[in-house]
């Protein structure tokens, strides 16, 4: 289907029609691609509330997809917050839409910020707007919230990075060294079973979402074995853009309350003092011992700290009942065509960052409140 400027076009797998992203009913749930003004298609995954006391856009991170935060998006939902949350280009079922250009962290920042404006302005996103970003989607909605080049700051009304954002690479190691140790496993020879029967004793005590989003990072070969949805050269792309980008220059140019969420080992860290300095309105809420991908492992508690903070941020944003959620999400197919979000957990050096790779059966979390962290 053919998408143009501010329209949608459902997925086949939920509707055959053309829709405008506001004729998407309250309560519902909704899957769309969404055509920008560069001709770049980015498919969403719509959240909305029964009564709406405001908006948030939910931002991946890489090798990642939008299905990991459903369970959140949902909570929010019921809590009055409508929401999308976004695959970015070459993740998730935007990774269908061939034509787009290759990704890096400065091109997903301008898809975000465009996508925003198109959201408020055809009444799907209303009232004050939360942005947020979960670890390389931190960095993008950071870089979206400051602008850069032609491309103001996105109009959201309070920020939020969730292990990530913050992060930055220590510059005294070669670019070409660290992909080398960093670059994602290629899964040689893995069949889908075979990934699905690893991963789902690991995924234990996360709730039903968590197994359909994790194998959404993921697809397959004509011969069955399984392939990353994030081709390997955008993959190399957009670390590359992390590895160039100093957040600390970003900071100062944020005008938006921001709320930073760290994980695990990465409570400690010195760069989030750092970034909360830089930052004109910041704080910090850390989820001890918590996974990197929290947004997957705590969604209910998540999702009570988004609202929260765009309570607080808004212009006198009621405090909707947490009523009945959003109806859930359609079930992932067998072997979907999307991308597992590892994106960057705080390395043990505290200025380096280390890119997630998708979990292999051998190294997923042993128990769900396990940190893992990737050097």
């Amino acid at each position: 289907m053919s998408a143009t400027d501010g329209q949608v076009s459902t997925h086949a797998d939920v509707a055959a029609a053309d829709v405008r992203l506001g004729d998407v009913r309250r309560g519902e749930v909704a899957l769309a691609d969404v055509a920008l003004a560069d001709g770049t298609v980015l498919a969403i995954r719509v959240h909305r509330a029964r009564a709406s006391s405001g908006g948030a856009l939910l931002v991946h991170g890489l090798a990642s997809n939008a299905q990991m935060w459903d369970a959140c998006a949902e909570a929010l939902a019921g809590r009055g917050i409508d929401v999308v949350a976004v695959d970015l280009r070459g993740h998730g079922a935007s990774a269908r839409h061939h034509g787009n250009p290759p990704p890096d962290t400065s091109s997903a920042a301008t898809d975000v910020s465009r996508l925003l404006g198109l959201l408020r302005e055809d009444g799907t996103l209303t009232g004050p707007v939360l942005l947020a970003g979960q670890s390389w989607g931190g960095n993008v909605v950071l870089t979206a919230a400051a602008g850069s080049g032609e491309v103001p700051p996105a109009g959201a009304d309070a920020l939020v990075l969730v292990d990530g954002g913050w992060l930055r690479f220590d510059q005294r190691e070669p670019f070409e060294r660290l992909w080398q140790r960093m670059a994602p496993p290629t899964w040689d020879g893995t069949t889908w079973e075979e990934l699905v029967q690893g991963l789902g004793p690991r995924l234990q005590g996360w709730g039903p979402h968590a197994l359909p989003a994790v194998l959404a990072n993921l697809t397959t070969r004509e011969d069955g074995t399984v392939r990353n949805v994030l081709d390997l050269a955008s993959h190399e792309r957009i670390l590359r853009s992390v590895y160039d980008t100093d957040p600390r220059l970003l900071y100062p140019v944020v005008q938006v309350p921001t709320l930073l969420v760290p994980a695990g080992a990465g409570i400690a860290s010195a760069l989030l003092q750092e970034a909360v300095a830089l930052l004109s309105d910041a704080r910090i809420e850390r989820y001890a011992g918590a996974h990197h991908d929290l947004h997957l492992q705590h969604p209910l508690r998540l999702a009570r700290d988004l609202a929260a903070h765009l309570r607080a941020a808004g212009p006198a944003v009621p405090a909707a009942p947490a009523g009945p959620a959003a109806p859930a999400a359609p079930a992932a197919p067998a072997a979907p065509v999307a991308p597992v979000d590892h994106a960057m957990p705080v390395a043990p050096v505290d200025h380096a960052v280390a890119p997630d790779h998708p979990p292999t059966p051998a190294d997923a979390p042993a128990r769900a409140d396990a940190p893992e962290e990737h050097t």
